[in-house]
């Protein structure tokens, strides 16, 4: 062999190393419950740097997907905040409850596999999990802006 080419103990070192940054791994998570159109956070972790972050975002735009009109953060914090979180008086909130409790057609679910992207459906990873983050944040984009359908907003 070459001096400047890696052994063979080098080069399958190199491919483990590869194939475990593909492998899925949880970094951020949450425990919450709905009723009706009301999602309510109830603590949430993270494993890495600015995950809980992305998570809030997926989170977020699955809930809009899926027809909520609600989501509870608790009591307002600095992140919560920088995140785009709106604090409500007291009397908002009630009347915010109030409102959408009833609401039937919010369902925290994975979507079905009919709604997944060719790439999703077809990737293993994805066939427990729906959606990953960056699809739901980019569906809800596209939502927002008009450049979709269905929803919440029709």
């Amino acid at each position: 062999k070459k001096k400047d080419q890696p052994s063979d103990k080098e080069q399958e070192r190199q491919v483990e190393e590869e194939e475990e940054e593909r492998q899925l791994r949880l970094v951020a998570g949450e425990i919450g419950y709905s009723v009706g159109g009301i999602y309510t956070s109830l603590t949430g972790f993270t494993k890495e740097s600015s995950a809980g972050s992305i998570q809030l975002a997926a989170l977020g735009s699955a809930l809009k997907l899926q027809g909520f009109c609600v989501w509870d953060l608790g009591m307002m914090m600095d992140y919560k905040q920088n995140l785009g979180a709106i604090g409500q008086e007291r009397s908002q909130f009630v009347r915010l409850v109030h409102e959408h409790r009833w609401r039937t057609e919010c369902e925290l679910a994975p979507p079905p596999l009919s709604t997944l992207t060719d790439d999703e459906r077809n990737d293993a990873d994805h066939a427990d999990f729906g959606r990953n983050a960056r699809t739901l944040i980019d569906e809800s984009l596209a939502l927002a802006h008009g450049s979709a359908s269905g929803g919440a907003n029709d």
